[in-house]
């Protein structure tokens, strides 16, 4: 798999060294195979007829569940068309931003039934965990160590009148291995997720969701450093916060 030619701008900090792309890469590289190995192990576990269709785009079936928790959040959102969601079949559907400028349905955040879909998979009575092969050399463990890879968006901003200015913005991303209580920092791994294969069926759910709030106090903590780092380059300046962690990414990771 190939893609474009990039600059790629590492800058290092006590402890830790952060990767940052443009938001196209971030989506080329790394939200949209995500999100479409997600799509299609969520579709696959719910077995709501999942088919590749071609082209990248697939069809599914959404669950009387999915229906509901899709309508429920579009009640909760002012900015949602108004609408039922159905459980009829839902085709010519991609997570591919340039196949939906052709006509197909962006199954992304802003679509509900997507939105339900990342929802669910946080209820204990839903399983599906993203389940990646990962090569031991990025992972720094030994084969088959297993446990969870997470990936978040950090921003520290600057408020000036009614807008929000991001003055930096960082990708934390952290592994955990299994019984693990610390969330290790590695963000070489973003540069590797494409040599990830399909991984283990059956994984630990009850721990990915330990290691998971391992990690998000390892991204606020970050967090809380970087705040300090730009308020330092702009000393006086009572404006700038920390934006809320964006969770871009969760998944059981074995090494291989």
């Amino acid at each position: 798999m190939r893609f474009p030619e990039c600059a790629l701008l590492f800058h290092e900090y006590p402890g830790t060294r952060s990767c940052q792309l443009s938001q196209e890469l971030i989506d080329q590289r790394l939200i949209q195979p995500t999100a479409s190995r997600f799509v299609k192990q969520y579709c696959e576990n719910a077995r709501l007829g999942y088919r590749d269709e071609g082209g990248k785009c697939f069809s599914f079936k959404p669950s009387q569940k999915l229906a509901e928790l899709a309508a429920d959040r579009q009640k909760r959102d002012p900015y949602a068309v108004a609408g039922s969601v159905s459980t009829e079949k839902v085709g010519n559907a991609t997570v591919d931003k340039e196949v939906a400028q052709k006509g197909a349905r962006l199954l992304r955040f802003g679509d509900p039934v997507f939105e339900a879909m990342v929802q669910h998979v946080r209820y204990r009575d839903f399983s599906a965990v993203a389940s990646l092969d990962v090569p031991a050399k990025h992972l720094g463990w030994a084969r088959p160590g297993q446990g969870t890879w997470q990936l978040f968006e950090l921003q520290v901003a600057r408020t000036e009148g009614t807008r929000s200015l991001v003055l930096r913005r960082e990708l934390a991303s952290f592994v955990v291995p299994v019984g693990g209580d610390v969330a290790k920092s590695k963000p070489e791994l973003v540069e590797h997720v494409t040599e990830a294969t399909q991984g283990p069926p059956r994984v630990d759910v009850a721990e990915a969701r330990r290691a998971f709030e391992i990690g998000c106090q390892a991204a606020n903590t970050r967090l809380v450093a970087m705040m300090g780092e730009v308020r330092a380059e702009y000393p006086g300046d009572d404006t700038i916060a920390p934006v809320a962690v964006s969770e871009l990414a969760l998944a059981w990771v074995r090494a291989v």
